[in-house]
């Protein structure tokens, strides 16, 4: 569901300003979540200090050869970062669960209601998506 809410967005970015906003299939989908669990490892945030020459990621985990402008250029990882998270908000503004509203609601379609409120620290949030 995310990834057809990230293609969504794509699609409209690219018919307003035409800056090649291709859609993401499923293989990009896990790289991109791979690169960001892989930065959070080496301690590296933002596309910016990922793509940063003058320390090359490669040289942060030993016995690692990685060329990461071969496996997602900076520009895409640009793109999707600034689209991403929207595939995980729900639609009412006004709701202060709204920016986690897929989440929640994937941890209501796995848990018991009284887990993830016990987990969350609030009874105040409701099931988003029906």
């Amino acid at each position: 569901e995310q990834l057809q809410k990230v293609n969504a967005e794509l699609r409209e970015r690219d018919a307003a300003d035409k800056k090649n906003w291709k859609e993401m299939d499923e293989d990009e989908w896990w790289t991109f979540w791979g690169i960001i669990i892989y930065a959070g490892k080496l301690g590296k945030g933002g596309a910016e200090n990922l793509y940063d020459n003058s320390e090359p990621i490669s040289d942060l985990l030993p016995n690692t050869k990685v060329n990461l402008s071969g496996v997602m250029k900076k520009y895409r990882l640009q793109q999707l970062i600034s689209v991403i998270p929207l595939a995980f908000h729900g639609k009412d503004v006004d709701d202060p669960w709204n920016a986690i509203t897929s989440l929640i609601d994937g941890l209501v379609a796995h848990f018991p209601i009284e887990v993830v409120t016990t987990a969350l620290g609030s009874q105040s949030f409701h099931r988003c998506t029906e």
